[in-house]
């Protein structure tokens, strides 16, 4: 290896090094491959809108996925759901895994939505980006008063074995005609290969 092709790879197996999780929840696994059904039910809050419907259904799927680079060695690392059974698919817990080929090495988990666009700037503890995630949610707590709608965001740093809860901030709106949700997750079964 010549000098300056050395000097150009230090500085990446440093990060890399630094971001290598150690102990024993560092073995490379498998990494799952799964798909949640989510069904969710939205009843219509007060006051009630007569333009829209009292209440409706509605299904979406959460799966296994590859978001973000997180270690910077060039590959997309995993996302995995792991839903409690009455989660709506914007509150889904998922576990956190660095890919190495084939198999996956599991970095804690995370709850809400993962705000990919504030990875690339966010900052880096022991080699790792800060992971911020955000749940919405309305409540409506007494009827005769408008619903509001509750936005979490929840910020994660990685310790050097896991990404650990860093602080919560909660922020609260008048929603006037948001929707009380309720889901209910059920796991498909994947084909045998």
């Amino acid at each position: 290896m010549t000098a300056c092709a050395l000097a150009f790879a230090r500085p990446f197996a440093a990060v890399a090094e630094r971001a290598a999780p150690r102990g024993p929840s560092a073995r490379c696994e498998a990494i799952a491959s799964v798909t949640w059904l989510v069904s969710r039910t939205a009843q219509q809050s007060s006051p009630r809108d007569p333009s829209l419907p009292l209440r409706s259904e509605s299904r979406v799927s959460m799966s296994t996925h590859s978001t973000a680079d997180l270690d910077g060695d060039g590959a997309l690392d995993t996302l995995v759901p792991e839903p409690s059974p009455t989660d709506c698919n914007n509150e889904y817990s998922f576990g956190v895994y660095l890919t190495r080929g084939r198999c996956g090495v599991r970095v804690g988990s995370i709850r809400g939505a993962l705000q990919i666009a504030r990875i690339a700037g966010a900052t880096r503890t022991r080699g790792m980006p800060e992971l911020v995630t955000v749940i919405e949610r309305a409540e409506q707590r007494d009827p005769r008063v408008p619903a509001e709608r509750v936005s979490e965001t929840i910020t994660y740093q990685f310790d050097g074995a896991a990404y650990r809860e860093r602080g919560r901030s909660v922020t609260r709106a008048v929603c006037h005609h948001c929707a009380q949700v309720r889901c209910r997750n059920t796991r498909i079964q994947a084909p045998p290969p």
